[in-house]
């Protein structure tokens, strides 16, 4: 009997050993599933694009009347003729000459937009210049408008633009004809506002995202 209690642990161990064995042989049922996620997410963007034109010469004619002398940025000579460069400095002005600029301002926009002018050359008088801007909105290639300048102004930034649409900015600066622009006529005028300088002045826009 003695030396049967001696292997207890030697049986016991085995009888462990056989029963794990045997578990591990036995077969249970099972399954498995799955499903896609089934989703790409691009991001939306906001986009702006700008262009200008040439200034013109809006009262050019071709007889003797066109006396203004034109150079560009690079100061080179620009031939005087309904177009001019875009970028020009005019002398030799005189009253009732009127030039004009075309700005385009396009939305390439995914999303939803809304169009604000940030910043531009105020309207009104300026000695004897007078600056006046005439805006349109530009659908499928057709002028919309004209709108109001106050609606895309920073003081309201709520005027909707749809992709692939534009805001057309026609930017126009006219010598004053009435009798105070004699004031101006006398070489001692020259420490009044002859001139009007706007070369490196600039139209700022901003488009917003709409709804955000």
């Amino acid at each position: 009997m003695k030396n049967i209690k001696k292997y207890y642990p030697l049986i016991v161990g085995l009888v462990l050993l056989i029963s794990v064995a045997a578990y591990g042989t036995r077969a249970y049922f099972s399954d498995s599933t799955s499903e896609d996620v089934g989703i790409e997410l691009t991001l939306g963007n906001i986009e702006i694009k700008s262009d200008s034109f040439e200034w013109k010469y809006k009262n050019f004619d071709e007889g003797f009347n066109n006396q203004i002398k034109v150079t560009n940025e690079n100061n080179m000579n620009v031939p005087v003729r309904e177009k001019l460069s875009k970028k020009a400095k005019i002398k030799n002005a005189k009253p009732g000459d009127s030039f004009s600029k075309v700005f385009t301002f396009t939305n390439n926009s995914s999303l939803k937009s809304v169009f604000t002018i940030l910043d531009s050359v105020d309207s009104g008088k300026t000695g004897p210049f007078e600056v006046s801007y005439q805006v349109y909105q530009i659908v499928n290639d057709k002028e919309i408008g004209p709108v109001n300048m106050v609606d895309i102004t920073s003081q309201q930034g709520v005027y909707p633009l749809e992709g692939d649409e534009s805001v057309k900015v026609e930017m126009t600066i006219k010598v004053d004809t009435s009798e105070s622009v004699n004031d101006y006529n006398l070489k001692e005028s020259l420490d009044k506002q002859n001139v009007l300088n706007l070369f490196d002045e600039t139209i700022s826009v901003k488009l917003d995202q709409a709804g955000k």
